[in-house]
C-alpha cells in the first residue's frame, strides 16, 4: 500500500512540474479554438478561409499591472485610489526600434551608417498634433474648428519653444549663452524675422506681394519693423513707454523714427521767375535737391512746400509728395521758419525735418546720410551743412566814420593759406533739426553739430554763382542718379520731333522730304566714336527710298512704322542683352513716356510737350531739328568722361591705401 502511495505521489510531483509549461503554451495559443475556450478575443477571419484570434495581441497590449509583471516588462506606477497600473504599454508605444514600429504598422525603417535601422515612428508621433495625440502626450491645447472637429496646438507650440534642446532637436537657431549661466536659443527670433512667403504665411500675418520675376514675397517684416505697439518696440529695443490716461502704455518708436525731407519753393521769386524750376544741365533746378534726398533712402517722406501750380507739378514729376503752403506763409516778408513750422503743424507723425535748400544743386545723397546719422545714432537735437573759407573779413565802414578795422586777421602778421585753418560758414545747403525745436521757433538749438561739406558742393545760386557758371559747376559736380552713365550702350532717337523739327516736305512731284542739321548728324557721329549706337525710330511709315537715303547719311539704322515703342525697344534690349540703365532714350511726346521713364539717360527737346519734358531726365536747351540731338550726345559723352574719371580717381586711392598698408 505505502508503494502505491510513492507512486502516486511522484505522478503528481512530475505533472505539477510540467504544469506551467503546459499553462503558458495553452495562454499563448492563438488559434480560434483555444481562442474560445479560454473565452478571451475574437475570431477574425482572414484571406485564405481561415481564422485567426487576436487574444495574443489584446494580452501583448493589456497594460494592467498584472499583465505587465507576467510578461516581465514595464514598471508598477501606484494611483491616488490605491490601484495600480503599469507603464509598459506606454514603453511600447513609444519604442521607436524596427520591429516594434512594423508591429504596431506605423513608421518607416530608416538605415544607418552602422548597418543597423531605426524607425522614425517615434518623431513622426512626436509630430502628431491631433488631439488625440496631443493628449495623449501631455501637451498643448485642444482648438475646436468651424467645422466642428478640433485640432490641438501641440506642434505649433513646440515649433515656438525657443530652448535649446527644442532649437537642436529641430536643427535650427543658435544656442546663446545667458549671464546666469544657462542658455537659449534664437530659433523664435529667427522666425518671426523670417520674412519669406511661407513663413509669413504660416504666422497669420502680411500680405503677399507679387515680384516682376513672377515670384512672390510677404511685407511682414516691414510691418513689424513699422508697428509702434508697446510690445514690438521692446521687442526692437526701441523707443520709449509712455502711459496712456486709461492706464495703459504705448510705445513712441514710431513716431520717433519718422523724418521728413522738405523743400521750400515758393513760386514768387522777384530775382529770376520762378527760379526753382528753371532748366539748370538739363534738369528743373528743384530737381536736383529732389533726386539725392530720394536716393538717399534716410527720409520716410520727400516734400515739397509750395504755392504755385506748376512748381507742384514739376515736384510730383520727379517725385516728391506736395505740400500746399497757405498764402500767409507765401508772402515776400515770410521766412522759412514760418513755411516750416507751418508744416509740421498739417504734419504731427513727422518728428524730425529736414530743410534742404532748393538752390543748392551739387547736394550729393551721401551728405544726407552722413548728416541724418548724427540725429539717429549721435542722438543730436539740429545738424546744419558749413563750408570752409579762407576770406579775410573787415568791419563795415558806416557813414561818419573814415576808418575800418580786421575782423578776423592780424595786418602785422597775415598768414599764408596753408598755414590757416580758414573759418566754417553756412552754406546752406540743409538744416536738420527736431520738432522740438521747430516748435520753440528755431532751426539750430540744443545739442548742434555742423556738417562740414567741400566748396565744390557748396553751390548757391542764390548768392555766388550766376546761371551758365551754375550749370558748369553742376555738371562737374552735381549728383546725377544711382545709375553710371558710363554703361550706355545704346541711343535711341526719335526721327520726327528730335532729328528733326516734325516738318515734313513734298516736292511739286509729291517726293518726301526732311530738313537735318548737321549739327545733329555731328553728335551722331561723336557718339558712335565713343563706342555708343544709335538707332532712329519713326512711328509713321516713310517713303523707302527717302528711308534708305536717310539711314545712309545719318550711318545708323532707321526703324519705321512702330506703333508700340516699349515693345520695340524691349525686343532691341534682349536681342543686345541690355538693361535698361545701359540705354539712352531721346522722345517728344507721349508714346514716348514709358521709355523716358524707363531708360538709364533720357531727355525731350526744349518745344515738345508737356507730357513728355515731364518724364525726361534731362531737358535739352536746343529744340528739335536745331541741335537738340547734339546737345543729348555730349552731355552723354560728359557724363562717361565724368563717370571713368572718378572711376580712375577712386583706383588710385584704392592703390594708394594698399600701398600704404604693406609699407606699415
Amino acid at each position: 500500500m505505502a508503494k502505491v502511495s510513492d507512486k502516486v505521489k511522484q505522478k503528481s510531483n512530475h505533472d505539477s512540474a510540467k504544469r506551467p509549461s503546459i499553462n503558458r503554451k495553452r495562454r499563448n495559443d492563438s488559434s480560434p479554438e483555444a481562442a474560445l475556450d479560454r473565452g478571451g478575443g475574437k475570431v477574425i477571419p482572414l484571406e485564405n478561409g481561415e481564422q485567426k484570434s487576436n487574444a495574443k495581441r489584446r494580452r501583448r497590449n493589456d497594460s494592467s499591472p498584472e499583465a505587465a509583471l507576467a510578461r516581465g516588462g514595464g514598471k508598477v506606477i501606484p494611483l491616488e485610489n490605491g490601484k495600480q497600473k503599469s507603464n509598459a504599454k506606454r514603453k511600447r508605444r513609444n519604442d521607436s526600434s524596427p520591429e516594434a514600429a512594423l508591429v504596431r504598422g506605423e513608421g518607416k525603417v530608416i538605415l544607418l551608417e552602422n548597418g543597423k535601422q531605426k524607425s522614425n515612428a517615434k518623431r513622426r508621433r512626436r509630430n502628431d498634433s491631433s488631439p488625440e495625440a496631443a493628449l495623449a502626450r501631455g501637451e498643448g491645447k485642444v482648438i475646436p474648428l468651424e467645422n466642428g472637429k478640433q485640432k490641438s496646438n501641440a506642434k505649433r507650440r513646440r515649433r515656438n519653444d525657443s530652448s535649446p534642446e527644442a532649437a537642436l532637436a529641430r536643427g535650427e537657431g543658435k544656442v546663446i549663452p545667458l549671464k546666469n549661466g544657462k542658455q537659449k536659443s534664437n530659433a523664435k527670433r529667427r522666425r518671426r524675422n523670417d520674412s519669406s512667403l511661407k513663413a509669413a504665411l504660416a504666422r497669420g500675418e502680411g500680405k503677399v506681394i507679387p515680384l516682376e520675376n513672377g515670384k512672390q514675397k510677404s511685407n511682414a517684416k516691414r510691418r513689424r519693423r513699422n508697428d509702434s505697439s508697446l510690445k514690438a518696440a521692446l521687442a526692437r529695443g526701441e523707443g520709449k513707454v509712455i502711459p496712456l490716461k486709461n492706464g495703459k502704455q504705448k510705445s513712441n518708436a514710431k513716431r520717433r523714427r519718422h523724418i521728413a525731407a522738405l523743400i521750400l519753393a515758393r513760386g514768387g521769386s522777384k530775382g529770376i521767375p520762378l527760379k526753382n524750376i528753371k532748366m539748370l544741365a538739363g534738369v528743373p533746378l528743384i530737381g536736383w535737391v529732389i533726386r539725392a534726398a530720394l536716393d538717399s533712402g534716410v527720409f520716410h517722406s520727400v516734400w515739397v512746400s509750395t504755392d504755385h501750380d506748376e512748381i507742384e507739378e514739376v515736384a510730383k514729376a520727379c517725385g516728391a509728395q506736395v505740400h500746399k503752403r497757405s498764402p500767409e506763409v507765401s508772402k515776400d516778408s515770410s521766412s522759412s521758419l514760418e513755411a516750416i513750422q507751418e508744416f509740421s503743424r498739417h504734419h504731427p507723425d513727422v518728428t524730425v525735418i529736414c530743410n534742404i535748400q532748393a538752390t543748392s544743386p551739387c547736394l550729393h545723397p551721401q551728405h544726407l546720410k552722413e548728416a541724418v546719422e548724427c540725429i539717429t545714432k549721435e542722438k543730436y537735437d539740429s545738424v546744419f551743412s558749413v563750408v570752409r573759407r579762407h576770406h579775410f573779413r573787415w568791419q563795415e565802414v558806416k557813414k561818419g566814420c573814415q576808418c575800418t578795422k580786421p575782423l578776423n586777421l592780424k595786418p602785422s602778421c597775415r598768414p599764408r593759406r596753408q598755414d590757416w585753418d580758414g573759418e566754417l560758414c553756412e552754406n546752406g545747403s540743409f538744416y536738420f533739426a527736431t520738432k522740438e525745436l521747430i516748435e520753440k521757433g528755431l532751426l539750430q538749438g540744443g545739442k548742434m553739430k555742423y556738417f562740414e561739406m567741400k566748396p565744390e558742393h557748396s553751390v548757391d545760386i542764390d548768392v555766388d554763382i550766376d546761371w551758365p557758371v551754375a550749370e558748369q559747376r553742376v555738371l562737374r559736380f552735381g549728383y546725377f542718379g544711382k545709375d553710371k552713365p558710363e554703361v550706355v550702350r545704346l541711343l535711341l532717337c526719335n526721327l520726327s520731333g528730335c532729328l528733326t523739327d516734325g516738318q515734313m516736305y513734298i516736292s511739286a512731284k509729291g517726293e518726301e522730304m526732311l530738313s537735318i542739321n548737321t549739327r545733329d548728324q555731328a553728335g551722331i557721329d561723336m557718339l558712335k566714336k565713343g563706342g555708343v549706337e544709335v538707332i532712329l525710330i519713326e512711328k509713321n511709315p516713310i517713303a523707302k527710298a527717302l528711308a534708305n537715303q536717310l539711314s545712309k547719311r545719318m550711318s545708323c539704322k532707321l526703324l519705321q512704322n512702330v506703333r508700340d515703342k516699349l515693345k520695340k525697344v524691349q525686343m532691341l534690349m534682349k536681342k543686345r542683352r541690355l538693361e535698361w540703365k545701359e540705354v539712352a532714350y531721346l522722345g517728344n511726346d507721349e508714346p514716348d513716356v514709358k521709355c523716358l521713364e524707363l531708360a538709364g539717360l533720357s531727355a525731350a527737346p526744349k518745344d515738345a510737350p508737356t507730357v513728355a519734358l515731364n518724364h525726361a531726365k534731362y531737358i535739352c536747351h536746343k529744340e528739335a531739328g536745331h541741335g537738340a540731338v547734339r546737345e543729348f550726345a555730349e552731355h552723354i559723352l560728359l557724363l562717361k568722361k565724368k563717370a571713368k574719371s572718378q572711376m580712375e580717381q577712386d583706383r588710385i586711392c584704392r592703390n594708394t591705401k594698399i600701398s600704404t598698408i604693406n609699407f606699415k
